[in-house]
């Protein structure tokens, strides 16, 4: 009888130890398929961002852009307006190079009239106007001549902006108007008068009330759409980075992104 009482207890112990074990191995087969699962998921999300990374620099080893150097003509005389309101009086007192680089290796000072510029933040100091610029890409155009003729203005660039963003009703009639004007003064004082001398401070004073009116209606109360919401500096840079851009959703990188982390994250918590 005892002997029988340890086998069986032999026999029970081996039967737990058995189950023990396979519910063990069957555990750790289910996990692992969790993290397989993740780890593809992962995978794909690292290939995806290199992949992006690699066209990248491949666009910028091998790229010469193929651009229009020439603005069509158009007419945006019934955007421009004064507004003396929004001036600040404060503000009124007061190459040969070498060719052999490609041309994505090449700056401004490495192509024969430079690059084209957007003025703005104008300042009278003693006989000239200080100001502050942005660079104009060099994929999208190009001087063709010493004066920069066919440079866009910063007028150009927001007329194209009320082409793109302007709303199907006038924006005077939507419910929170229109996004607020711009003031071009400082850049139309830099093209008009070149030399920077005590004739473009005179043109920048009598224009300095210059503004160029949005077409763009308001989404909210504050404008939180328009590209007004913030300094100047980001006004223009956003008003340039558009044309630029030929008007991109810049959220597009993000959404990506997006979908490819919501199943990463959902695979995660099932497998906590």
């Amino acid at each position: 009888m005892d002997h029988e009482k340890a086998q069986l207890t032999s026999e029970e112990i081996n039967v737990d130890i058995d189950t023990s074990s396979k519910d063990e191995v069957k555990g750790w087969k289910c996990l692992s398929r969790k993290w397989i699962v993740i780890y593809i998921v992962a995978g794909l999300m690292i290939f995806t961002l290199f992949v992006e990374a690699l066209g990248a620099y491949l666009y910028e080893i091998v790229y010469t852009p193929e651009f229009n150097n020439t603005l069509p003509h158009v007419n945006y005389t019934s955007e421009i307006d004064y507004d003396y309101s929004s001036v600040i009086t404060a503000r009124l007192v007061g190459h040969g190079h070498p060719n052999h680089l490609s041309f994505n290796r090449k700056t401004c000072d490495d192509f024969d009239y430079g690059c084209c510029h957007i003025y703005f933040h104008c300042s009278i100091k003693n006989g000239y106007l200080d100001y502050k610029k942005y660079i104009v890409s060099k994929y999208k155009i190009l001087p063709k001549d010493v004066i920069h003729s066919n440079c866009p203005s910063l007028d150009h660039l927001i007329h194209e902006w009320n082409n793109h963003y302007a709303s199907d009703t006038p924006c005077e009639d939507t419910e929170f108007g229109c996004c607020p004007s711009i003031n071009t003064a400082c850049d139309g004082a830099m093209r008009e008068k070149r030399g920077n001398n005590q004739e473009t401070v005179d043109y920048y004073k009598q224009n300095v009330a210059k503004i160029h009116r949005l077409r763009q209606a308001k989404n909210d109360a504050h404008g939180s759409n328009c590209p007004t919401i913030g300094l100047p500096t980001y006004t223009v840079y956003t008003i340039l980075n558009g044309w630029e851009n030929n008007y991109a959703d810049p959220d597009d990188g993000l959404k990506s992104l997006i979908i490819i982390f919501i199943p990463l994250c959902l695979l995660a918590a099932s497998s906590s």
